[in-house]
């Protein structure tokens, strides 16, 4: 098994699918000759082997419905149908997947699409036939290293492309019944109770306001309000209590044939776990926990005495040769681990009194799940074992209950006060958490931290005095890692937001933000994929803050920034429409590292009005200006002595009215960073402006084709790397 899970594993590694060709070559030639000259090694290299061989075919098959990234998106007529769930009240947007049905030969291979929908009078719905002209390109995706894999994810999921609609030519409606379900419940239901019911129901987290998810995410029970594992689990048990009072009806009437009494229990759990599969909309994790479910119960069905813990290895390997990419979900390996220690921890529970036997299995998944949240996720939440120990089961029951409910609101409608007592009790419980406020970010411990936690959790389990001796083990990951740049030090993080900036530079002292990412005409701010979970990742909440200007591509994420952190200094370049302090000649020191901000007087035009920062350690240096043009470019040198920097991140994303040759000459960089996003209309950054660079030997690094931009400053050297290049993956360089 360990073999398999290695080849799995490593496979994701691939930095191109045409290595995996190569290296499934080798392995075959490898297991063909060690496996002759070491027998008792063949089965080891006979499961490495259909490890990678699968995990090929998955990749294979999946990026040959995928449009490359070379792919220039182009306007498309296609003909498809709907399959997730739409909000009730769209907002002027609506993003939809879609089933694709009839499309040019240019999407032959592709089965599904993301597209958008603005400003459209028709409310599209799940299950609507749908005939479009819509722009079409590759995925994107924010390429950062502590923002969501979703290129990843849309692979798992079969989505070939995205794009846009720019006409809706026809639609017939045939709504789904998920779809008639969730307007059902937000037509008769409060939106706290709705959106809750619609997670937990129909898998539909869309309709949960920021406020919500924020506070499932201080108290530490996201899981417990979006359909998981967990939720099937319960059905599972659900269906085996319905089965066994089945089985006591038949005896009643006569019936004693073993076999039955085996096989309904069994039958009636997996059949009711596969309608909420189904009707909780068939999402990945809930695939897993539905095999691994299956796995643990139907020996039982076929009376085989089949020991636990095989059949969970059985479980593990069918979800791999399914979904070879869920080896590298955190969900996954969460799900796993806790299968496993509750069936350690069954062997020893028993001797405890009940009220101690639901404290202390809280406690001990807590303190056993502790290096995995913490490595995987970089965060702990102190205040989620409180949480959890009363949500748990009130979530629980309820899901438990959920088919005889909703049977008898269907006959009696007056009863919906109870779901509505029920959402407010759990909201209202949230809330008290979040006040106590032990919820912390920690930044993720190093291998070394890993494998003594691992060692701690082995300890868990052996008698005596070694338990105590695995707490104390497991106690020094409780002190967040500071991994802080030195005094001469810092590093500065040019993040992929798209068309839009954001900056963070790290110093001895902490971190500075230069712009905020920009806000979408949906609404969605891009700062909350890429900007909050770096700091988060990071362990800051208090940062300085520059605003360059009010443009919405460099402001669109204050309001969230200023909610969401702690704000130390905070200057703009508009202070009279963004607030903070006027940009003018401020000037501090971190450590050795000094911040130097400049800005325009009387400047008629937003974009020269931005506010400029100068980092340098007197080593290497980095100057941004914002949107400033080419007029004010020439202005700023003449009122100030601007010395040659290291770095140079474009004006204006690398407009052809800005960075002008008297500029590059002036500030001399050894690199020039763009920060645009992929195929803009704008088409930053313009030729003119790459030509430029070019003629004077600048290199230039674009965060839409290589990602998050990194660049390290020593007292030694000035160091420049990228996401692209720092984590190549098969499913990003396609």
């Amino acid at each position: 098994m360990i073999s398999f899970l290695s080849a799995v594993l490593g496979h994701t590694y691939l930095p191109s699918i045409h290595w995996g060709a190569q290296l499934l070559i080798s392995l075959v030639l490898g297991t063909l000759v060690l496996g002759w000259a070491y027998p008792k090694s063949r089965s080891h290299l006979l499961f490495a082997l259909l490890g990678f061989t699968v995990a090929q075919w998955h990749a294979v098959d999946g990026l040959s419905k995928t449009l490359p990234k070379s792919f220039v998106p182009d306007v498309l007529e296609l003909e498809g149908r709907i399959i997730n769930l739409q909000s009730l009240d769209p907002k002027g947007y609506q993003s939809l997947l879609v089933d694709v049905e009839r499309a040019p030969g240019k999407l032959m291979n592709i089965d599904r699409l993301r597209l958008g929908l603005y400003d459209s009078e028709v409310r599209l719905e799940a299950g609507d036939r749908i005939r479009v002209i819509a722009k079409v390109g590759p995925l994107n995706a924010y390429q950062n290293e502590f923002s969501q894999d979703r290129r990843r994810k849309d692979l798992a999921e079969g989505i070939g492309g995205s794009g846009y609609i720019k006409q809706l030519i026809e639609y017939e409606r045939a709504s789904a019944l998920r779809q008639r379900v969730h307007d059902w419940l937000h037509h008769n239901m409060s939106q706290p109770t709705a959106s809750l019911m619609s997670a937990l129901v129909l898998g539909y987290r869309g309709g949960l306001s920021n406020s919500q998810w924020e506070l499932l995410k201080v108290s530490g029970t996201v899981h417990l309000a979006v359909v998981s594992g967990l939720h099937l689990g319960v059905m599972c048990l659900t269906g085996l209590v319905f089965g066994r009072v089945l089985v006591v009806m038949t005896h009643s009437l006569g019936l004693r044939s073993a076999p039955l009494i085996h096989s309904i229990p069994v039958l009636c759990a997996i059949s009711l776990a596969s309608f909420y599969l189904w009707f909780g909309g068939f999402g990945v994790p809930l695939q897993r926990a539905w095999i691994m479910a299956f796995c643990l119960l139907m020996p039982q069905l076929f009376a085989r005495r089949i020991h636990s813990l095989k059949r969970l290895k059985i479980a593990l390997f069918l979800v791999l040769i399914y979904e070879p990419l869920s080896i590298l979900e955190i969900g996954c390996w969460l799900s796993f681990s806790l299968v496993w220690l509750l069936m350690q921890l069954a062997n020893w529970r028993n001797q405890l009194p009940r009220l101690f036997q639901l404290i202390s299995v809280q406690l001990f998944l807590t303190l056993s799940m502790l290096p995995i949240l913490l490595f995987g996720l970089g965060q702990f939440n102190l205040g989620g074992a409180l949480s959890n120990l009363w949500a748990i089961p009130y979530v629980s029951l309820f899901v438990a209950l959920l088919p005889i409910t909703l049977a008898l609101v269907g006959l009696f409608e007056p009863l919906l006060g109870l779901f509505e007592l029920w959402a407010d009790g759990f909201w209202l419980g949230l809330s008290f958490h979040s006040v106590i406020d032990l919820h912390a970010p920690w930044q993720s411990p190093t291998i070394l931290g890993l494998s003594v936690s691992l060692a701690a959790l082995v300890l868990l389990f052996l008698p005596g005095r070694m338990k105590v001796m695995s707490l104390i083990l497991l106690l020094p990951l409780l002190i967040p890692q500071q991994d802080r740049p030195r005094p001469s030090e810092y590093v500065v993080r040019v993040l992929d937001v798209g068309q839009g900036l954001s900056i963070l530079v790290e110093t001895v002292e902490g971190v500075t933000v230069y712009d905020v990412a920009a806000k979408s005409r949906s609404g969605w701010v891009a700062a909350q994929a890429t900007l909050f979970p770096t700091l988060r990742a990071q362990g800051y909440r208090l940062l300085d803050l520059i605003v360059s200007h009010s443009d919405v591509d460099h402001s669109g994420g204050l309001d969230e920034t200023l909610e969401r952190f702690s704000v130390k200094r905070f200057y703009s370049g508009q202070p009279d429409l963004t607030g903070g302090s006027v940009c003018a000649s401020q000037s501090w020191k971190q450590g050795e590292v000094s911040f130097q901000l400049y800005a325009l007087q009387n400047q008629s035009s937003d974009n020269d009005q931005s506010c400029a920062l100068l980092v340098d350690n007197g080593q290497c240096s980095m100057l941004v200006s914002g949107d400033m043009s080419s007029l004010a470019e020439i202005e700023l040198l003449e009122q100030n002595r601007l010395s040659p920097v290291t770095w140079l991140v474009l004006s204006h994303h690398g407009s052809h009215s800005s960075t002008s040759g008297v500029w590059l000459d002036q500030l001399q960089p050894e690199a020039a960073i763009a920060s645009s996003g992929k195929h803009n209309r704008f088409g930053h950054p313009n030729d003119s402006v790459k030509q430029r660079l070019f003629d004077r030997d600048i290199t230039l690094f674009d965060t839409a084709e290589l990602g998050e931009i990194v660049l390290t400053a020593t007292k030694d050297q000035c160091q420049t790397d990228s996401f692209a290049n720092l984590y190549p993956r098969y499913w990003r360089t396609h």
